[in-house]
């Protein structure tokens, strides 16, 4: 799913606590619901998660705590496949915008 490229391998580090997890950052999350999914995590509050895809084809939603198996911080992605030119530029952006503003957010701190 873009915009990780079809194929790619995403190279990544467990998380032992959920209070190891920072606003922002984007995790593969193994949960009783959903499976497998890559999302950037925020914490909505003690017991959920809110979960945001850079695809901006796919909607926030929250996932309880108690539903989430493992969590892996991703670091790292190896691909492949070379994206269009097309898919660059359009595809990229709204990922780009979502780590300015946790640089932003981290900054005012």
């Amino acid at each position: 799913m873009l915009p990780v490229m079809p194929g790619a391998y995403v190279f990544c580090e467990f998380v032992r606590e959920l209070n190891q997890v920072k606003d922002g950052q984007t995790y593969i999350l193994i949960t009783k619901d959903e499976g497998l999914v890559y999302k950037r995590v925020f914490k909505e509050n003690q017991n959920q998660l809110l979960l945001k895809s850079d695809n901006i084809e796919y909607q926030p939603y929250s996932v309880s705590n108690d539903s989430v198996l493992e969590i892996w911080k991703a670091k790292g992605i190896l691909s492949f496949e070379l994206p269009k030119p097309e898919q660059a530029n359009l595809s990229q952006l709204p990922g780009l915008i979502n780590e300015l503003r946790s640089e932003i957010r981290s900054l005012k701190k």
